[in-house]
């Protein structure tokens, strides 16, 4: 549906449109709690590992990773879809071009064939089509409470598709002559813009702004109306050529910005399919086999000692689910900041040849931010790899066969000493 840009009158100002925009599952543990039975993990190339869960623990199945590529490609094919509405793109026209995109009935414009290849080359690059009105305020004041509702009809009534730019200046019939003559300065104008729901992405509020102040500016300054209609256009083509074919960092920046929720998405879903994987392959040999309970870790836990254990035990799982945690974040978070600044740096390099001052200040700060994101995740990562390795070592330390026989990389006089 059409919704109204923004508009303005003399004295008035300009005004911006409003229509854009318990626990579950298995409990796994080195040390016995109440209710636990005992495992020895055997896997091929690797020294046997005994652990007490609350059942058999199960191998990774084929069905996790199939379950994960649906519902990554589903949320990811969602993302897409919602990040591509918003990419600004060249339109494919479903209208017929027009002869003129000029309806002067008033008789104001005077650089008629130099407004029209304005308009035409906003047409060109953007894909949306501007069509010019000038009326007398008598044509709408009887039908209509004001000029947008006006506009909106002279819209609707004329065009059927969302790809339309529509801009309505009306000015009092009594002026009208002596603004014609140059008698009259800056009559008691208004205007009115209303566009199609498919030009959003193209016709930003931002993009908009930029006509409206050119526009409505030269208005105020007694620049006649197609003068200002054709520097207003100008302004606005340069800036969606820019912006539709990259030419500029900014517009560089502004497509990664837009991308931004996709690469997460991607790199997330990435990430945990990696892992899975990881484990799938890491654990497709391993056995797990039902081994007799350690009497003396079940009687210190139902004495009390087994509290010391559980909570040690906390402490060690805490540690290790919260450093991949610090890892995937960091990444995350990080790496779009990375490809932010390399593509800076690249755009930079890329205006060496055309705009030197410009090009090196963005080469420069393309390397700053650059290494700055690269220096936390770096960190990040670093802090969550000891992390881990210190809740692996308190592992090993705390590590005790259940009896002489249990651990084959345990002979009897280091269990003497151990005692």
């Amino acid at each position: 549906m059409p919704h109204s840009s923004g508009g303005g009158s003399h004295g008035g100002g300009t005004h911006g449109g409003g229509s854009h925009g318990g626990s579950s599952g298995n409990h796994i543990s080195h040390h016995y709690f109440p209710g636990s039975r005992r495992y020895r993990k055997h896997r091929p190339g690797y020294p046997d590992e005994y652990i007490y869960a609350s059942s058999k623990p199960q191998k990774p199945s084929i069905f996790v990773l199939i379950l994960m590529a649906l519902i990554g490609g589903f949320i990811g094919y969602g993302t897409f879809s919602s990040v591509a509405d918003e990419m600004a793109v060249k339109l494919k026209p479903v209208y017929d071009t027009p002869d003129t995109h000029i309806e002067d009935s008033i008789g104001v414009i005077e650089n008629y064939d130099d407004l029209e290849e304005a308009l035409t080359d906003f047409e060109d690059i953007t894909g949306i089509c501007p069509v010019v009105y000038t009326v007398y305020n008598e044509d709408w004041q009887d039908g209509y409470a004001d000029l947008e509702s006006y506009a909106f009809s002279t819209y609707v009534d004329n065009y059927e598709d969302e790809q339309h730019f529509v801009i309505v200046y009306s000015i009092p019939e009594d002026q009208a002559e002596d603004f014609i003559s140059g008698d009259l300065e800056v009559p008691d104008f208004s205007w009115e813009a209303i566009q199609g729901d498919e030009t959003d992405p193209i016709l930003t509020e931002g993009m908009f702004r930029n006509f409206s102040k050119v526009f409505h500016n030269n208005l105020e300054d007694g620049v006649r109306p197609g003068q200002a209609f054709q520097e207003a256009f100008e302004v606005i083509t340069r800036s969606a050529d820019e912006t539709l074919n990259l030419k500029s960092p900014m517009s560089v920046i502004s497509m990664v910005l837009k991308c931004m929720p996709f690469i997460v998405v991607v790199g997330f879903f990435a990430l945990a399919f990696f892992l899975v994987i990881r484990t799938f392959i890491r654990d497709k040999d391993v056995e797990y086999e039902e081994v007799p309970i350690d009497l003396e870790a079940e009687r210190a836990s139902l004495t009390g000692a087994g509290a010391s254990a559980e909570l040690t035990e906390t402490v060690r799982k805490i540690g290790k689910i919260a450093a991949p945690i610090i890892m995937v974040v960091s990444v995350l978070f990080l790496v779009p900041f990375i490809f932010i600044g390399i593509l800076i740096l690249i755009a930079g390099i890329g205006m060496l040849s055309t705009n030197g001052p410009e090009a090196g200040f963005m080469i420069v700060f393309g390397i700053v931010w650059t290494l700055i994101s690269g220096g936390f995740m770096a960190g990040a990562i670093v802090a969550a790899h000891k992390l881990k390795k210190k809740a692996e070592d308190q592992d090993d330390d705390d590590y005790r066969p259940s009896s002489k026989y249990d651990d084959d990389d345990w002979d009897g006089r280091r269990f003497d000493d151990y005692e």
